[in-house]
């Protein structure tokens, strides 16, 4: 009985120090981890801008397969929406994206858009996927007529999105999983806009962009 209580004396002097370490190291992990600074979509601008991800990772999953994967990514920063994301194609799997002929839109900042089905193994989500082929490079110095612009100002139409023009966006409500950095994103109400929302986006108390009643915004 003695021998006993001097092993299992051994084996708390061997654990104890072990879980005190992982204790530790758990704790100075979190310590050091780095906290996003939160951004409320009413300090975005008008005109929009676009700012490169600095260095966060984008993902993009649908059907099981990962469809793109970067860090070299950027968003577009608007006053009331959540960021919208875009992958340069060199880091998109582009076999499956497919062209649907003659669908358009505009946009007063970025100009014409166009549009791709997603198909994956016989999967198929239609307009998940938009490009600017040909975005405008300039601020015209007009108004543009929106009440609220937040950091922004009253005038200018138009913006600087010439490095989107090899890169495509996601809906991340017509894929299964987006993420940036590891965490999953929301989607943005609505099926026109496309914004992501993450754990450091807020509303500022206002609301977002996107629902029922929020098109003037």
């Amino acid at each position: 009985q003695m021998k006993r209580r001097t092993r299992f004396s051994s084996l708390l002097n061997i654990i104890s120090p072990l879980a005190i370490c992982l204790a530790l190291s758990a704790t100075c992990f979190a310590m050091a981890a780095p906290r996003r600074e939160v951004e409320s979509v009413w300090d975005y601008p008008r005109p929009a801008v676009l700012v490169p991800c600095t260095g966060d990772e984008l993902r993009v999953v649908f059907n099981g397969v990962e469809i793109g994967k970067t860090t070299n990514g950027y968003r577009a920063l608007e006053t009331s929406h959540p960021p919208t994301y875009y992958i340069p194609l060199e880091d998109i799997q582009t076999q499956y994206l497919q062209e649907i002929p003659g669908a358009a839109s505009h946009c007063e900042w970025k100009g014409r858009a166009k549009y791709y089905d997603l198909v994956v193994n016989g999967k198929t989500s239609s307009r998940a996927v938009w490009h600017y082929p040909n975005p405008t490079t300039k601020v015209v110095p007009q108004a543009h007529g929106w009440k609220d612009f937040g950091s922004g100002s009253a005038t200018g139409l138009g913006g600087s999105f010439g490095p989107i023009a090899n890169m495509v966006s996601f809906y991340a409500s017509k894929v299964d999983e987006c993420y940036v950095n590891g965490e999953r994103v929301v989607a943005q109400q609505g099926d026109y806009y496309g914004g992501w929302i993450t754990s450091w986006i807020s509303d500022g108390g206002r609301g977002i962009k996107g629902g029922p009643g929020t098109q003037g915004w």
